[in-house]
């Protein structure tokens, strides 16, 4: 999913936590257990291809928010 302006990525992030979901929270302390766990044994790699997009990405996100702060 690609998003166009800091408003949209907003507004999606804050449909993601949207508390009329059926979906319960993970608890906190098995939350930061699976985190410990996802540390020692997970050791994702991107390859270049996506290395590329995270970067434009990144750029892209940067650019909107120096342009968002001289408003």
């Amino acid at each position: 999913m690609h998003v166009s302006t800091s408003a949209e990525y907003v507004y999606s992030k804050k449909n993601l936590l949207n508390t009329n979901s059926s979906v319960e929270p993970i608890p906190q302390d098995l939350l930061k257990k699976y985190i410990i766990y996802a540390k020692e044994k997970t050791h994702p790699r991107l390859n270049k291809m996506d290395q590329d997009k995270v970067a434009k990405m990144y750029a892209e996100l940067r650019r909107e928010s120096m342009v968002s702060n001289y408003f």
